[in-house]
């Protein structure tokens, strides 16, 4: 890798290269999706921008949320091309229940408070052993001092049904590009990193030092080694989000790959 060359990196980077031949698909041959992404991913964005707007506007209660979040849901849905007319009342629903519980949960842990940062962007350099550089970047949903405690939070809001366990949390790539980003970028170096699953009520801590950014970079290392080195054999490991099935589906038959079932990838 030479000096002038600098891969940009970040966690959903990471995330692509757990199935390789997505990560090609969509990384470096930067196909067009077979499929377009659920209508359901506009309602977790129009959530996450409903909040973002709370934040901004400092006006903590669940009135505001519920008084913003048609308009909001309009223009998410008008920027993923999504039926108004198909989804609309649907997503209305869903989308109440979501803030609500959003708002019930930060209320009990006083994060309605001014914020330290909401919907910020870090961008941050970070070398390898070996003396390879990556640019890394990466968004936090929210930074914020929890009222009535001395601790900094970086909170990720989470709108899926799925919650890791404590285990899986613990190890979480996200999470330590948080908290490397808000340490090298920021100079705030000791903070909580905290996962707000909201639609099952749920919080997932975990914290980082400096061991866990050195496994960081080391991973993010040999991520780059492999794909310099052509290495895209699919693992089939992410099939039930990948928007590429279609084009796997004919490499693998054109391969004549023996014993793979033709319906794997339904």
């Amino acid at each position: 890798m030479t000096d002038s060359y600098m891969p940009w990196v970040s966690n959903s980077w990471m995330f692509d290269y757990e199935c390789p031949r997505m990560f090609k698909y969509k990384r470096i041959d930067k196909a067009d999706p077979d499929t377009p992404p659920s209508p359901n991913c506009v309602v977790g964005s129009a959530v996450h921008e409903a909040i973002h707007q709370m934040y901004v506007s400092q006006d903590f209660t669940l009135g505001f949320l519920f008084r913003i979040w048609p308009v909001v849901l309009r223009e998410q849905m008008e920027s993923y091309s999504v039926s108004e007319t198909q989804y609309f009342a649907t997503f209305l629903k869903e989308g109440e229940k979501l803030l609500a519980k959003f708002h019930s949960m930060a209320k009990d842990k006083g994060l309605l408070v001014d914020p330290i940062y909401t919907e910020k962007k870090l961008q941050y350099i970070v070398k390898s052993p070996a003396g390879n550089k990556y640019m890394v970047v990466c968004y936090l949903d929210l930074v914020v001092r929890p009222e009535g405690t001395d601790e900094i939070w970086i909170v990720d809001f989470k709108t899926g049904s799925t919650v890791p366990s404590q285990a899986a949390t613990n190890s979480e790539s996200q999470a330590t590009f948080y908290s490397l980003g808000l340490r090298l970028v920021e100079k705030i170096t000791e903070s909580k990193v905290v996962f707000m699953y909201i639609r099952k009520g749920k919080w997932r801590y975990t914290a980082r030092g400096d061991q866990e950014y050195q496994d960081l970079i080391k991973d993010i290392d040999e991520q780059q080694s492999k794909i310099n080195n052509g290495e895209f054999e699919p693992s089939y490991s992410l099939c039930h989000i990948c928007l590429y099935k279609d084009k796997c589906k004919m490499e693998d038959k054109a391969k004549d790959i023996p014993g793979l079932d033709p319906g794997w990838f339904k």
